[in-house]
């Protein structure tokens, strides 16, 4: 149940926060227990091309902070899951900001992977939920541990209380991909929509 409640979180948080649900499963791939998938709403071209990564995220455009924050929110929000409904010790917070830390540490982001983290409207990268963590916090506040891990604390504190919130859709959703293995972006919909 623990790799339904994970990829649950991540669904439920994608839904909730106005990305499209797509195929979840808990059938185990090369590097994880299970995935869950989402399609990115668009950030105007100009917003993109706006961006200077050289410049503190505050002075990025808004449209971007807003997609960046919302993909470490619904990565994130696995591990919150984890950890806010089966109410055992998780990876949220310190362990979670010191293990983005240390993959941020152990090199920069490539031009080419910044474009990718800021355009990929799909999320079909075979990072795993602590690399995309990493990825996002070094592209947002490049190697200032202090304020990366500010953000990150930020945001998996978002994502917990938005977990608790609607504790009973995600548990409902967690139940129904724990029994079938697999469900595609629409019955991930409908379940969360019914409850």
């Amino acid at each position: 149940m623990r790799v339904a409640l994970h990829e649950a979180g991540h669904s439920f948080a994608a839904w909730r926060f106005g990305q499209i649900p797509g195929p979840v499963t808990v059938v185990p791939g090369p590097r994880w227990a299970g995935t869950a998938h989402h399609e990115r709403q668009p950030v105007p071209v100009a917003d993109l091309d706006a961006v200077d990564v050289s410049m503190p995220y505050l002075a990025w455009p808004a449209a971007v902070r807003h997609d960046v924050d919302v993909q470490a929110l619904i990565t994130a929000a696995g591990y919150a899951a984890e950890e806010a409904l089966r109410r055992t010790p998780g990876r949220c917070g310190d362990p979670l900001a010191a293990r983005a830390a240390e993959l941020a540490a152990a090199r920069p982001l490539t031009a080419a992977e910044e474009r990718l983290v800021l355009a990929d409207r799909e999320d079909t990268t075979d990072a795993t939920d602590d690399e995309r963590l990493a990825s996002l916090m070094l592209l947002a506040h490049g190697h200032d541990p202090v304020t990366g891990s500010a953000w990150l604390h930020y945001i998996t504190a978002t994502a917990k209380a938005c977990i608790a919130r609607d504790a009973p859709r995600v548990l409902r959703l967690a139940g129904v991909l724990a029994n079938r293995g697999t469900l595609s972006g629409r019955a991930v919909i409908e379940i969360l929509e019914e409850t």
